[in-house]
């Protein structure tokens, strides 16, 4: 079983692609990761799934630490996508939620983490992911919501409910947050 496509089979942790990193960004974002060794790994641990297309536009969208002169940078330059055209290492994978087969499945380890971006990612593949750790970002307007929904709490039916405080962290004002556990 692959871990990684077939064209990126002996690449897995090498750090031999270092140009164009910003690591200033990178340092202020991840403060506990050598941000070299980050942007020139090679790792699966979290798989996106949804409309590639929006989702490399989201990934374009700049952002910033909270803290004064902090310096800007991109999504992509956390997520850092699988792209066979930048040789520089990966922190993800992202798949269409069109697709007939989930690939993920043919990995040796699955990922860590996936995020289902929309409702019909949500619907469709919810019940296949491997994830110890899924988040579903829906929006109260997207086609195919109920299904989603029906998804989420079938899922839900077999597990235990987790309080916000579990989560460590806080929604922001106008989002919703359902979490839940396997059962033990």
């Amino acid at each position: 079983m692959r871990l990684l496509p077939g064209w990126l089979q002996g690449r897995e942790g090498t750090a031999d692609y270092h140009d164009g990193v910003d690591q200033l960004f990178l340092k202020q974002m991840l403060r506990s990761t050598d941000p070299l060794a980050f942007a020139t790994s090679w790792s699966t641990r979290l798989l996106v799934i949804g409309s590639v297309s929006r989702m490399n536009q989201e990934l374009d969208l700049r952002i910033a630490p909270a803290a004064p002169d902090a310096t800007m940078g991109t999504i992509r330059q956390i997520v850092r996508p699988l792209d066979r055209d930048a040789p520089l290492g990966c922190q993800s994978v992202l798949v269409s939620a069109q697709l007939e087969e989930p690939p993920w499945l043919a990995w040796e380890t699955p990922p860590a983490l996936t995020i289902l971006r929309g409702a019909y990612a949500t619907s469709r593949w919810l019940p296949e992911i491997t994830s110890g750790c899924v988040i579903s970002v829906l929006g109260r307007a997207e086609p195919g919501l109920e299904a989603a929904v029906a998804a989420l709490m079938q899922a839900r039916s077999y597990a235990e409910p987790l309080g916000s405080t579990a989560l460590g962290w806080v929604a922001p004002t106008s989002c919703e947050v359902l979490a839940f556990d396997e059962a033990a």
